[in-house]
Parts: structure tokens; sequence; C-alpha cells
């Protein structure tokens, strides 16, 4: 930021989401006139009353414009080797340039042979995302802009592209324009320590992030009345007592069967089978799904940490259970609450 490379909108606040935007000074100039500034995660829903984001809400009306300007050009954060088979899999191989990355990939698969080769050539700049995604695609980006430079034929090829503008940019130096060659010598020579230097961060950022704190135990819950609204809800899990394991919910189907279990909710006692564990949650209840699971700690004798589970499970991320009747075939939730709801 100091040097210009980076700029925030506001300086006293630490962005948690990077994509790469293109701004100038003046235009950052022109954005900090706007003084109402709302943090707090992103939109939920729109009502015709408030506008419910991911770390509260604020007031709105039905008298005002909403214009959604959060869509994201490119969606696939997560990468995959380009060359596999006959399937070609376009993503960035230099930061920021789509286009010419596409070019490169297209002239790889057009004077190169074997898919080992041309992957090597064209290692996936990954998309950025966060505040920290930086270090990670500019180091990979820089790797292969030394791995094509190591190829007489692909440097060459690079050279005569209308796409890079850097290689064009260079070969326009006058011979006697020595303090434009005197930035470029000092680029070529500080290339290698930038990398280790890259290298140091990327390995700072790895051991922070084994370090971290786990993700928040989590519910999406549905309101009784208007399903129409849902609400992603962090929760605190009590500690297990002796007889209880803690459900890990790793992934469920989601169709009409789940709608009707919502319509007929109070009727067909649905929404008891898992009470929602945070404050305030009288309104807001949990559909039961159909998913798989993994005890992820367990205090009940028979059933151990690591276990499998297909099942009935609510729309969360965890759930504590009560296992009794464990056997190869199934286990039970005897939970006090479940003892005069439907067995099946």
């Amino acid at each position: 930021e100091a040097s210009g490379y980076f700029l925030r909108l506001d300086p006293s606040v630490r962005p948690t989401m990077f994509h790469g935007a293109t701004i100038s000074p003046d235009e950052v100039t022109a954005l900090r006139q706007i003084s109402d500034v709302v943090r707090k995660g992103r939109v939920l829903r729109i009502g015709e009353t408030r506008i419910e984001l991911e770390q509260g809400t604020i007031p709105t009306s039905s008298r005002t414009l909403h214009v959604d300007c959060s869509a994201s050009a490119i969606t696939n954060l997560e990468t995959k080797p380009i060359f596999e088979g006959k399937v070609i899999t376009p993503q960035m191989v230099r930061s920021y340039q789509p286009i010419f990355s596409a070019a490169l990939i297209a002239h790889l698969e057009a004077a190169y042979d074997g898919d080992a080769k041309k992957n090597a050539l064209s290692d996936v700049v990954p998309v950025p995302n966060t505040d920290r995604d930086f270090f990670r695609f500019t180091a990979i980006s820089m790797k292969n802009q030394f791995n094509w430079g190591q190829d007489k034929d692909l440097r060459r090829w690079i050279a005569g592209n209308r796409l890079d503008g850097f290689s064009k940019l260079i070969a326009g130096l006058a011979e006697d324009d020595t303090r434009r060659r005197a930035i470029v010598q000092r680029i070529r020579d500080n290339a290698m320590p930038a990398m280790m230097k890259l290298q140091g961060f990327i390995k700072e950022l790895d051991d922070a992030e084994a370090c971290a704190e786990p993700q928040p135990i989590m519910e999406l819950q549905i309101n009784k009345s208007d399903h129409t609204q849902t609400r992603l809800q962090p929760v605190e899990l009590a500690s297990l007592e002796d007889g209880e394991a803690r459900m890990k919910i790793e992934q469920f189907g989601f169709s009409a069967n789940n709608i009707t279990y919502a319509v007929t909710g109070h009727t067909l006692r649905y929404w008891q089978f898992f009470p929602p564990q945070s404050q305030g949650g009288e309104d807001w209840g949990l559909l039961p799904v159909w998913g798989f699971a993994t005890v992820e700690e367990s205090r009940c004798e028979g059933l151990e940490e690591g276990s499998r589970l297909f099942g009935y499970w609510p729309t969360a991320s965890h759930l504590t259970i009560r296992p009794t009747h464990i056997n190869a075939a199934r286990v039970v939730d005897g939970s006090p609450h479940r003892a005069d709801l439907a067995r099946a």
C-alpha cells in the first residue's frame, strides 16, 4: 500500500476480500465521499422493511432501489490441471491476465505434445478471493514466467504476442534510456529474492492457518410461518456428557420432500425433531434432511470417532445425539425429546 500497489477504500479497515480490481487514486478519493458504509457481511435477504445480513440487519423500505453489484465474473475458486486428456479447462496462468492466459493455453495445445509438458508450462494461478491470496498467486505467476523464459521457442512466441504488454514495453526501450533500463535491471535482480520472500510469507500463512481456531458451528434455520425466510446462525454447543456423540454433518440431499416437511411441520411435528440451539429461536426451525455425518467426538461406548453414518439430520453443521441400540446396521438417537416422535 505504501508503494501504491494496493489501495484501500478506508485505510483504517483491513479488507477481507480481494478480487484484483483496478482502481486509480482519483477514483478512491471519489468513493471515499460515500459516508454511509455498512460492514455486516454479505446480504442474505432484502425484505420490505429491512435488509438481513450475515452479522445483523439494517432498515429499508419498499420505496428504496436496491442494486446488487456483487456478482463475480469468475467463480471457479478450486483449481484443476488445465490439460487432462481430451479436456482443457481454461484458467489463469498469469496474475490478472485471463485473456493472455487463454492465448498461451491455446498455443501450448497447438505447439506442444503431452499433458505433462503442457501442464508444467501452465501452472494454474488461483483466482484471488481473500486478502491472503496475493502471496500464493503471485508466487505461481512468477514461477510460470521463469519457466517460460527457459524455453526459447515459448519465449519468442510471448515476445511477439500482442497481449503481452510487458514484452512490448521492454522491446521499445531506447538504448540510451538509462533510467528505464535501470528499473528493468532492478526488477530482474530482485526477482529471485522476491520469490524467496513470498515463500516465507506463504509458510507463515500456512502455519497460522494450521493454528487457527475451528470454524464456527452453524445452523441454517427457516421461519416456521414464512418458509421463504432463512437465516444462518452461529451456535455454541455444550460439552458432551457421558453417552453422547457429536456428529459433523458432511452433506445431505434437499428436494421437494423437505419442503413438505416445512409445510406440514406443525401438524406432523417435523419442527420438533431438531430444536435450534441458538437463542430466540421460537419462530425458527431446522428442517430434517437425509444425508451423511461423521462422529467428530464420542463419549458413547460402541460408537467410535470417525464412524460415518447415513441418516436423518438437521440443516446444520453439527448435531449432538445420544446413541442407543448400536449395532452393525444402525444407531438410534435416544435424546429425550425424540422419545415420542416417529421412530423411523
